[in-house]
């Protein structure tokens, strides 16, 4: 059997908020209600080779989707080549996509197809929220309650600001990794209150915003995610963001009357969501002029998620 390859494109997630919200019954295992979106750009895109011969790849993500094939019981070592990489440690999700984009390569090329989040579990991914993976897989804009998904296609009109504060070092990357885990272990979790509460802005408010595309129910849901997640995260980060400017440029979206806005992740990306294509521009000629910002960047949502390119046959 000859070697095979496929190209694999994902689209990048924006982290709308995480909240702690309790622990399982008898253990320490946190819960979380997690809600984001898909964004049409930046998006990685990545080749991917099946071989059956020679010795397996060094490459952790390589050798990940090895991994997940072999626990399948399916032959043949995985390789993986970085064509259009996401930014790293920026509130874009380049792990998960680098991960999931390479499994689900390998399983096409092996003739295998399983659903995404046993794929994620496969791939050692989704330990807090599967929000991530959803959004990998169909796009548009999720929410993970505490295991209970919901998804949605947003609105095509809608769109995404992105913003990059000025920072001392541009690529300087959020908390990630063990570092992340341990925070995470030690925040304590929200108020039985709190999270009914905010279920509800993630049910009705989020994704029913969506589907109904009422922006005003969307937009609040999101000022409420973000507002619960800084409650827990923030002390740790020193505010609604984790950098300085970025908590000017916070301040000065809401003081304009921009709902729906926040830091992704441990940032330090910030992102603002408007209901139209002019109000998006307008915000981001704006910001532009805001000496805090770096750079402003208008974008759709997707809502397809990730490609599978035609098989290539390797000579």
């Amino acid at each position: 059997m000859g070697d095979s390859s496929i190209m694999v494109s994902a689209p990048a997630r924006l982290h709308l908020g995480l909240v702690k919200t309790s622990e399982k019954p008898g253990t320490t295992e946190p819960r979380f209600i997690a809600a984001g979106l898909s964004l049409a750009s930046p998006k990685m895109e990545m080749e991917v080779t099946l071989r059956f011969d020679g010795s397996p790849s060094r490459d952790p993500v390589s050798r990940g989707a090895t991994a997940v094939l072999r626990s399948l019981d399916l032959k043949g070592h995985v390789y993986t080549r970085s064509l259009t990489p996401l930014p790293i440690h920026q509130g874009f999700g380049s792990g998960t996509r680098m991960a999931l984009a390479a499994a689900a390569g390998a399983l096409r090329l092996a003739g295998k197809r399983i659903d995404i989040l046993p794929m994620t579990r496969l791939s050692g991914r989704g330990g807090r929220s599967a929000m991530g993976a959803v959004l990998f897989a169909q796009g548009g804009v999720a929410a993970d309650m505490e295991g209970r998904i919901l998804r949605a296609a947003a609105p095509g009109e809608w769109r995404v600001v992105l913003i990059s504060p000025v920072v001392n070092d541009m690529m300087m990357a959020g908390i990630h990794g063990p570092a992340e885990d341990g925070i995470i272990q030690g925040i304590r979790p929200c108020s039985p209150r709190v999270r009914n509460s905010i279920e509800d802005e993630a049910v009705a408010g989020l994704i029913g915003g969506t589907v109904n595309k009422d922006f005003v129910w969307f937009e609040n849901a999101v000022a409420s995610i973000q507002a619960a997640a800084a409650r827990q995260f923030g002390k740790l980060q020193g505010g609604a963001a984790s950098t300085e400017s970025g908590r000017v440029i916070l301040r000065k979206l809401r003081k304009e009357g921009i709902k729906a806005c926040g830091q992704s992740s441990w940032g330090p990306t910030l992102f603002a969501i408007t209901a139209t294509a002019d109000h998006a521009k307008e915000l981001e000629n704006w910001l532009a002029q805001m000496p805090q910002v770096h750079k402003a960047q208008r974008v759709r949502i997707n809502n397809s998620g990730r490609r599978l390119k035609q098989d290539l046959a390797k000579a």
